[in-house]
């Protein structure tokens, strides 16, 4: 079980002082500087491993260029050598990317996982090879040799693995070195040679050896400084007084603005009284433009804003915006005196009833559309939306070059998306070997549900599981009865069915076909026929719940037996003879065989296997302890779908919503892995190379990868049905060694479905030799090539399946010629004169084209289908909300205390009622989403308020039964009779609201998660606060006036007084047993805190000092480092002078 206990403290920003008004902020990130070539390539490797390399060889040493040029020239210098790998549209966005470091972080993530090795001293590269280090090749030569007796290392996904064989049984040499350099290039030759010719495994992991002692200036993220009140407020401020922006009269005369004496010009000028007035009322808005404005003023500000932008020339508009819109609130006096042009508010207030109109967009609100795509800025940030933009210029540029160009591309990216559940494959559920337990639309249970589908467009808490007399939501289990997982399953069927879920849920039970087992030799057959015997005599709900009790029966670690089963009818129903209904002549068999028939169709894996909807569960998601979570999670998923379905009205009352839902695209005959795998890997066709011929080898290998699919795509030829000139929907390219059964076979399939199939269809076949192409071991696919190059469609088919027969390959191997198996009417000339005179280079070319792009070793089989490649054979933690988080002091006290940390977040749902304070978004984060702000594998958490002293073990406190509750709170003392007048709980609403009930303190509280994510509890404080905090007056005190609000409808578990003892509330002989002791504030003393701790905790000073001398020795090692690096740069670096160097 992992527990989290959460600390929630202030982030700390930079407060520069100058003379100006402001404050300046920024945000660091904790790793140092990263160099952007590592970032570019970085940048340039999203393209692919191949561009990555390249763009590695392009700059082995540019790193020479680095102290001879300024930062600028140097930048300029990256951009070039990238641009040789990228269009220009990918150019800008590299700029964009390297001005948000938006790759910084995955560099140092190299970094990191160097610092683990560790690095040897003194090294500015190495390599590691199965745990030992080496700083030249010469060692590393010598660790090859021995690498087979050690373990092999374990590879991150986001590795740079050179390209070449990789296979398991080679060893892996892992470089840490930073690109560029002349070090890096020492290694990168030797490593990249051995990788090519198959002997080694070449992995690249970034490495700066002295990284900069500057930290890395994070862009993209807004800082905010709030100033927190510390103290209660003693005052009623809901009467809010008009502030003055002006003095007093008499003030005024003694005042000088911007040099003016006004109360000398009054005296000289009396006639002037009001011109005067004037006059300095102007002079102090200018000189103060914060100044609030009358709510007069603000009925135009946006036009005004608008008018102010459009006057100044288009290049500079731009730039008058952004002012604008970053320093709007010292830019909104000036604007009130702009005058509106009429013709522009007439468009604008056009504009807006149109968008108000077609896409939901109200006058004021912000929205951003790339292509057409709407962008939630709620959701994204300047890093999703560089990833949006990327994709989109990524299809643009395809389209581009397959010459789709004009307004041809609008008409494309106009074409609408999968309306489909979700990108994932669903199979039938219409299925007759389903035994359902319950039908939504049908069974008298559910009877005063509303049946109408305009219901899930009802308006209600976010959160909340509609019950719509519909079978909206459907599992399917797969289950062996006999399997003790079964059990577990059928008991939380029986969990969602009781509780009244809208899930329609049915069963499919895999069991015995032998027809000579019957119920009283095997569990499984015996209860099918039990159930079947129930539910054509009864009904299906009785069935179920007759499952139900036989499992309940069996023992905890045991399995379904023919003793419970027969036990069960026996008791349940006394006069039935058990033979009758189990025996051999049972007449409850039907259907016995269906269940095992579907299941193995399906193509699912092991069971226990579940489908939601169709779409089959993760095994992880089959775990009992997560399904629940699971299954809610998927519900509430699956509800978008569905309003969006009634809102198009794709679903109307006289829809079947099952039938919608299996008439999707997704929905699938059958789950077959090598086809349908989440992963997917598309060639790319849209190169036009200047070379074209693959009988050339050595040009040939000069391609890349797309040229080499180019090259391919036009060279290949097709077997085809007939001649008839129609357009192909599916082009298939077997890739096989056709002198291997194994590809005869792949190759011969795949014509005849080609030939028996109606769709229009063509296959091209690519040779994978197992060897070295040579004319004696590549006669069969020479033969196949040439009757592609000489015979009409209907010969060269027919001839390549007579070729493909094992007969036939029989008699070629006993010495029969290719001649004497051509077919009658073939053209015998063309076909002799072309495979006798045919060389083998083209073989070549095929054979490196299947190692390089497809990545298939030699004499893999691979299926590409339209450009799609498939595979068919193969040779307890301490958490801290990130937001409000300790800097890089955590990482260091849990170091030196040992203990885990993890950092957490969540975003405030932009529908949910916003807070402003920073105080009350710190208690709204301490009890509004405990249900989403930890992983699911989190069971329990305790909150310990920042300010509290623990003096017990917390495991304890993990440990207390919570006795059903979702959380566990302690009450606020009645010990301490002084303060009886300042216990608000104790009279007023909050008395009559909680009764004999305790209202409870928030500083310490225990959740079990499982069980406040089972009931909702997560919704239903959301759905409170929304009704709640609309009304200022309420919950003042956010993070315990909620919980204690729904203690009806939330059970708290009221925890032993011991584990939390204040000093306002608890008399002093209490406090001899406490566990805890909070520093509450007073409200009748109002003693500042750290005085009262001193005062209150003998032991407080002890850990003060403590904490404060290990932030000192933190802090020195800092220093030290800083200057150690200063000193090795300073000593190292050449001098430059006479000349300035221009930064970026």
């Amino acid at each position: 079980m992992r527990v989290v206990f959460v600390v929630l403290v202030l982030l700390r920003v930079q407060h520069v002082h100058s003379a100006s008004k402001g404050v300046v902020a920024s945000l660091q990130a904790k790793w140092s500087m990263t160099p952007l070539l590592l970032e570019t390539s970085e940048f340039i490797r999203e393209d692919g491993e191949e561009k990555f390399w390249q763009f590695v060889d392009t700059v082995k040493e540019l790193t020479v260029y680095k102290n001879g040029e300024s930062v600028r020239s140097y930048y300029n210098l990256i951009i070039k050598k990238a641009g040789q790998f990228l269009t220009d549209l990918q150019v800008n966005l590299l700029k964009l990317s390297l001005s948000l470091r938006a790759y910084s972080p995955a560099v140092h993530a190299f970094q990191q996982i160097a610092s683990d090795e560790p690095p040897p001293d003194g090294c500015t590269a190495f390599v590691v090879v199965h745990s030992q280090n080496a700083c030249s090749t010469k060692d590393m030569k010598k660790l090859l040799k021995t690498a087979a007796g050690r373990p092999r290392p374990y590879l991150y996904k986001s590795d740079h693995q050179y390209p070449g064989v990789n296979g398991t049984d080679l060893p892996v040499a892992v470089l840490y070195a930073e690109i560029g350099t002349k070090e890096f290039n020492t290694f990168h030759k030797v490593l990249s040679e051995r990788a090519q010719e198959g002997k080694l495994v070449y992995v690249l992991r970034h490495f700066v050896f002295e990284p900069k002692n500057e930290k890395m200036l994070l862009s993209g993220f807004g800082v905010e400084l709030a100033i927190k009140s510390t103290e209660y407020k003693a005052v009623d401020d809901t009467q809010v007084k008009e502030s003055k922006s002006l003095t007093t009269d008499n003030e005024a005369e003694n005042d000088e603005v911007q040099g003016f004496l006004f109360r000398k010009l009054k005296k000289s000028h009396p006639e002037l009284q009001e011109e005067l007035r004037e006059l300095r009322k102007h002079l102090l808005e200018s000189t103060n433009d914060m100044t609030p404005l009358k709510v007069w003023e603000l009925q135009d500000l946006s036009f005004q804003a608008a008018s102010r932008i459009m006057t100044v020339p288009k290049f500079d508009s731009l730039k008058l915006m952004q002012d604008l819109s970053q320093n709007f609130p010292s830019r909104a006096r000036s604007l009130t005196r702009v005058a509106v042009n009429q013709d522009m508010r007439k468009e604008i207030e056009d504009t807006q009833k149109r968008l108000s109109e077609s896409m939901g967009i109200q006058p004021g609100d912000a929205s951003l559309f790339i292509n057409g795509i709407h962008i939630d800025l709620d959701i994204h940030n300047p890093f999703s939306i560089l990833d949006i933009l990327r994709t989109e210029a990524k299809i643009l540029e395809g389209l581009h070059n397959l010459g789709i160009r004009g307004s041809s591309v609008s008409k494309f990216l106009h074409l609408p998306s999968s309306t489909t559940v979700e990108d994932s494959y669903a199979l039938d559920i219409r299925h007759s070997s389903i035994m359902w337990a319950n039908d939504i639309e049908k069974d008298s249970m559910y009877r005063h549900w509303p049946s109408s589908v305009q219901e899930l467009l009802r308006a209600t808490f976010p959160g909340v599981i509609r019950q719509i007399r519909r079978n909206f939501y459907n599992l399917v289990l797969f289950l062996d009865p006999i399997q003790e997982e079964s059990i577990e399953l059928v008991k939380l069927a029986e969990l969602f069915y009781k509780h009244n879920i809208p899930l329609r849920i049915g069963f499919v039970l895999v069991i015995s076909a032998d027809d000579k087992v019957d119920g009283f030799l095997d569990a499984g057959v015996a209860l099918f026929r039990l159930l079947n015997y129930i539910s054509e005599e009864y009904d299906e709900a009785q069935a179920f719940t007759s499952m139900v009790s036989i499992y309940n029966r069996v023992e905890v670690g045991e399995t379904l037996s023919v003793d419970t089963v027969t036990a069960y009818l026996t008791k349940k129903f006394p006069k039935e003879n058990a033979a009758r209904i189990l025996g051999v002549d049972s007449s409850y068999d039907d259907n016995r065989k269906a269940g095992g028939g579907f299941y193995r169709k399906s193509g699912l894996g092991a069971l226990p296997v579940g489908l939601f909807n169709g779409i089959p569960l993760r095994s992880e998601e089959m775990d009992p302890e997560e399904i629940e979570t699971v299954l809610l999670q998927k519900i509430m998923e699956t509800t978008n779908f569905f309003q969006r379905a009634v809102f198009m009205g794709q679903i109307t009352e006289s829809v079947d919503v099952v039938d919608f839902l299996m008439e999707q695209t997704n929905v699938v005959p059958r789950i077959n892995p090598l086809i349908l795998s989440s992963e997917r890997r598309y060639l790319d066709f849209t190169s036009s190379p200047v070379a074209d011929d693959w009988d050339d080898t050595t040009m040939f290998s000069y391609l890349d990868s797309k040229d080499k699919t180019a090259v391919v795509s036009k060279r290949i030829k097709y077997f085809i049905r007939d001649e008839e000139e129609v357009l192909y929907g599916v082009t298939m390219w077997i890739v096989a060694d056709i002198e291997q059964p194994s590809g005869r076979q792949l190759l011969r399939n795949a014509l005849k479905h080609m030939k028996s199939s109606s769709s229009n269809c063509r296959v091209g076949v690519i040779n994978n030799p197992s060897g070295k192409p040579t004319e004696d071991n590549s006669a069969l696919y020479r033969a196949v090539w040439a009757s592609l190059l000489t015979q009409s469609s209907k010969n060269m088919l027919d001839f390549t399946l007579k070729l493909l027969k094992e007969e036939n390959v029989e008699l070629l191997k006993q010495g029969t010629k290719i001649k004497h198996l051509l077919k009658q009417g073939m053209d015998h000339d063309a076909f002799e004169k072309k495979f006798n005179t045919m060389e083998v280079d083209f073989l070549h070319s095929q054979q490196k084209y299947c190692k390089e792009v497809l990545k298939l070793k030699a004499g893999q089989r691979a299926v590409v289908s339209n450009g799609r490649v498939r595979f068919t054979n193969n040779p307890s933690s301490f958490g801290q909300l990130k937001k409000i988080s300790m800097g890089d002091t955590i990482s260091h006290m849990a170091k030196a205390y040992g203990f885990q940390y993890e950092l957490v977040q969540y975003k405030w749902p932009r529908w949910l009622h916003q807070q402003t304070e920073k105080q009350r978004i710190i208690w709204g984060y301490k009890i509004l989403f405990l249900d989403v702000l930890f992983p699911l594998a989190v069971d329990k958490i305790i909150f310990v308020d920042a300010d509290q002293i623990v003096r017990a073990d917390l495991k304890e406190l993990r440990d207390l039964a919570l006795e059903g509750a979702p959380y566990g709170y302690t009450p606020f003392c009645d010990s301490r009779r002084e303060m009886e007048g300042y216990r608000f709980w104790k009279t007023g609403y909050w008395a009559s609201h909680l009764g004999h009930r305790k209202y409870h303190i928030s500083a310490l509280y225990v959740v079990d998660l499982k069980k406040f994510r089972k009931i909702a509890a997560g919704d239903r404080l959301r759905g409170q606060y929304q009704a709640l905090s609309q009304d200022p007056n309420s919950l003042s005190n956010l993070d315990q006036d909620l919980p204690n609000n729904m203690i009806h409808q939330v059970a708290i578990k009221s925890l032993p007084q011991e584990w939390l003892w204040c000093e306002t509330w608890c008399d002093d002989n209490s406090k001899t047993t406490a566990k805890t002791i909070d520093l509450c504030n007073n409200p009748k003393t109002k003693e500042p805190k750290l005085s009262a701790a001193v005062r209150i905790v003998p032991e407080w000073s002890k850990y003060d000092n403590e904490i404060k001398q290990f932030l000192k020795r933190v802090k020195e090692q800092k220093e030290k480092i800083t200057e150690g690096r200063s000193s090795s740069s300073s000593s190292s670096s050449p001098q430059h002078t006479g000349t300035r160097r221009d930064e970026l």
